[in-house]
């Protein structure tokens, strides 16, 4: 596995946009997603808050995600396939938090859209023996969250509670998004010899 020159800049791209949205959100323009985006009519938020982290450590927590994922499913290397999956999971995720777990009051961070982006990857790939693996250990996890409450070390970490609502509904994102992906382009996904 190497990280050619399209999954780098997609790479460094996300990563340069968590860094702004993490040094506005630092310097008081806050950019989470708000259980109030609806009524405040704070549209952005619905994908800024996917952009903007509760430290720098949860930031880099989340780019090594993305590096593990660009790693594995390096199609995601394509600029307008990994945007689309992008804005769609944050979309799907942000709706699912307001409308399904009306409870949480922000949200902040890319975990859900790296659930739903390896979900994706895995789903493509299916016939890979690391992509089903893949799978079985991101149920396994999430799983695990709803039946312990999620947290631990990481809420430790990263100074906050960790939203497995939005793993969870990374995962259900993810899913639906690989079929039209699927569909659409068929030769996305090239089997390893």
């Amino acid at each position: 596995m190497t990280l050619t020159s399209r999954p780098a800049l997609a790479l460094l791209a996300l990563v340069v946009l968590f860094a702004a949205a993490q040094l506005l959100q630092q310097n008081g323009i806050d950019l989470a997603l708000r259980s109030t985006v609806l009524e405040d009519h704070a549209w952005y938020r619905l994908v800024t808050g996917h952009l903007v982290h509760t430290n720098w450590t949860h930031l880099g927590m989340n780019a090594v995600a993305l590096l593990i994922t660009l790693l594995l499913f390096p199609f995601y290397g394509r600029p307008a396939l990994l945007a689309g999956c992008v804005l769609w999971n944050a979309l799907f995720i942000s709706f699912g938090i307001l409308l399904l777990f009306p409870d949480i009051a922000w949200y902040a961070g890319f975990s859900g859209i790296a659930h739903g982006l390896l979900m994706t990857g895995a789903l493509l790939s299916f016939r890979e023996p690391v992509a089903r693996l893949l799978l079985l250990l991101l149920v396994a996890k999430v799983g695990w969250e709803f039946w312990s409450g999620g947290g631990g070390v990481s809420s430790a970490l990263i100074e906050a509670p960790v939203i497995h609502e939005a793993h969870l509904l990374g995962l259900v994102a993810g899913a639906l998004a690989s079929l039209p992906l699927a569909l659409l382009w068929p030769d996305l996904v090239r089997r390893r010899s």
